[in-house]
């Protein structure tokens, strides 16, 4: 049976009437979320194992086809119709009809959260930001009391969209917003601290990348930093989706990049572009020449793109700290796989600035970032691209220590375009330099110069091998972050085995029925 026949089961209509396209497009949605609500009470009831992968199924049916359809009096009825009167408020200014509740019963928490999830997207696709928030906050009040009674761990997931929407909506109101961010902390706080305890993986995920995005908005990187080493999420990785995972590798990549860790910065950025979702969809199998494989592509590509940029971004700041140029291929597999003008225009300026830390040239770094400047401040970048300088000092200084076996301080402050530097700060920089093991050198005082050493195969030293090491580490990284990230279904109850039906041998199975009756078949 079709849901349209579904729907129009409860619905006396008249045959010789004309169908209205408005209203049998409510029928159809009323039949959809009726649907979703009885799949989510049956599977709460049931105690079925895959009650979560349900909810979310629901709740990305509703959000990727119902939600752009849903019209303020649709709510309202469907309000009404599920006994949640209480939440008219929240969607109209003033009710025209009064309920009563007194004998109404009320449906079963999940399925309550469930209208109250449905109502807070309604009142943020409306732009009613402060009713949205004031709605969220009041079904984590809700949540408060439940917990107060009884611990549900079967409404984890939709509290965890619920608190999304909670900060969502208080970034939304900008200036105008209903409480300080110190007060906001505070309440994510409190319902981490009660998620952490109960083990509730979804809501810990949501609400912890919720207040290290809080920390890095008002530049609180110390409390950002206290806050991942406090909080232990290595055994609950793979019991969430990749989409919070990716904003959390992000976060705390970006928190390890301001705190000088560059190594464990960089393994986290590529750890959240790998969770990230992939541009290359099945859309990209439609002809590119037709308007619809046209629009199919643009729609692909906007999945997920905002987050690759710039998480690409930032791991090529990164890289350039930790003294690496990137690979060409990087800029050239993201504008091929995107292929369009945004991602072009967005990864210019770090395209140039990898070509002058590459080059050496410090005019052209500092030249690069005037020019861009305001470009690095959007990003946030601007702080660790000045951090590169030092770095394109030593690659220009390598390239020079390359070309020549002897070479004066006062002719490498011409190179490298030093001008207003002393040159005994350019004897430190060299000296820096050898110490690093960046160039193999030594420095003559007695005629202010620096006098290379005879080359050396790379193959002699110690380098291959530690190359070698670092790809093995990956590799086993990505092994063991592949089964944290294996699920498992949960075990049924066990039935202890005075509970289980009597079991009879097959002697006393053919005395009973008797040889008899066995002959005559």
């Amino acid at each position: 049976m079709t849901i349209k026949d579904k729907t129009t089961e409860d619905v006396e209509m008249n045959e010789n009437a004309e169908v209205n396209p408005q209203n049998e497009l409510e029928l159809l949605i009323r039949g959809e979320i009726k649907e979703q609500l009885k799949m989510i009470a049956k599977s709460v009831q049931q105690e079925d194992l895959d009650n979560d992968r349900r909810q979310m199924r629901a709740f990305r049916l509703f959000y990727n086809r119902l939600r752009r359809q849903m019209t303020t009096s649709l709510l309202v009825s469907m309000l009404k119709e599920f006994n949640s009167s209480h939440l008219i408020s929240y969607v109209q200014q003033e009710s025209t009809t009064m309920v009563d509740e007194v004998d109404q019963q009320k449906p079963i928490p999940e399925v309550e959260v469930y209208l109250w999830l449905i109502t807070i997207i309604h009142l943020i696709d409306t732009k009613e930001y402060r009713k949205s928030f004031t709605c969220a906050l009041d079904c984590i009040k809700y949540q408060q009391s439940l917990e107060k009674q009884q611990r549900r761990r079967t409404i984890n997931f939709l509290l965890s969209k619920v608190y999304f929407y909670f900060v969502y909506a208080h970034e939304k109101l900008g200036n105008n917003r209903l409480m300080s961010n110190n007060e906001f902390r505070n309440v994510l706080l409190s319902r981490l601290r009660s998620s952490t305890l109960v083990h509730d993986n979804w809501g810990q995920f949501v609400l912890l990348n919720s207040l290290l995005r809080n920390y890095l908005q008002d530049k609180l990187v110390e409390q950002a930093n206290k806050l991942l080493k406090n909080v232990s999420i290595d055994q609950t990785i793979g019991h969430v989706d990749n989409g919070q995972l990716a904003r959390y590798f992000y976060y705390k990549g970006r928190i390890q990049a301001i705190q000088l860790d560059y190594s464990e910065s960089f393994d986290s950025l590529q750890n959240a572009l790998r969770k990230a979702p992939s541009a290359t969809t099945t859309a990209t199998t439609a002809s590119s020449g037709t308007a619809a494989g046209k629009k199919a592509q643009n729609i692909s590509n906007a999945v997920g793109r905002g987050f690759r940029i710039h998480t690409n971004k930032l791991l090529i700041v990164v890289s350039l700290l930790m003294g690496h140029i990137p690979d060409r291929s990087l800029f050239v597999n993201t504008i091929e796989s995107i292929n369009d003008e945004i991602t072009i225009k967005q990864l210019k300026p770090y395209y140039e600035l990898t070509q002058q830390v590459r080059l050496g040239n410090v005019n052209g770094f500092e030249s690069v970032v005037d020019k861009y400047r305001q470009q690095y401040i959007l990003d946030d970048n601007l702080t660790l691209i000045n951090r590169i300088r030092p770095n394109v000092i030593r690659t220009g200084l390598k390239s020079i220590i390359k070309a020549y076996s002897r070479i004066s301080f006062a002719d490498i402050c011409k190179k490298l375009n030093l001008n207003d530097t002393d040159v005994n700060d350019v004897q430190g920089i060299v000296a820096k330099a050898i110490k690093d093991g960046i160039i193999d050198a030594k420095i003559d005082e007695k005629t202010q110069s620096v006098a290379t050493t005879q080359y050396q195969d790379v193959y002699e030293t110690s380098e291959p091998a530690e190359e070698f090491d670092k790809r093995i580490q990956f590799c086993l990284n990505c092994r063991s972050q592949c089964i944290k990230a294996m699920r498992y279904r949960l075990e049924q109850k066990k039935v202890k085995p005075e509970e289980l039906p009597p079991t009879m041998d097959v002697d006393e199975i053919v005395e009973e029925v008797g040889d008899d009756d066995l002959l005559e078949d």
